[in-house]
């Protein structure tokens, strides 16, 4: 092995591992702007990174997104 694939392969293995961890902050919104509105508000109130919103049995849902 030559001493560049030795280095390239020790610094993928140190690398650390990076997470995304999600909250849900609410269910049931009528309609998507209404879902944003109070992800907008919830990710400044709870230090959150993003939200996203999503359709879920006929309303909207949304999650708060923390990435480590």
């Amino acid at each position: 092995m030559t001493a560049a694939l030795c280095l390239t392969v020790a610094g993928v293995t140190t690398t650390p591992a990076h997470a995304i961890i999600t909250k849900r902050f609410g269910s049931g919104f009528p309609t998507r702007a209404a879902c944003d509105d109070v992800g907008v508000y919830e990710m400044r109130n709870q230090g959150a990174h993003d939200w996203t919103c999503y359709p879920q049995n006929g309303a909207w849902s949304g999650d708060l997104i923390w990435y480590t």
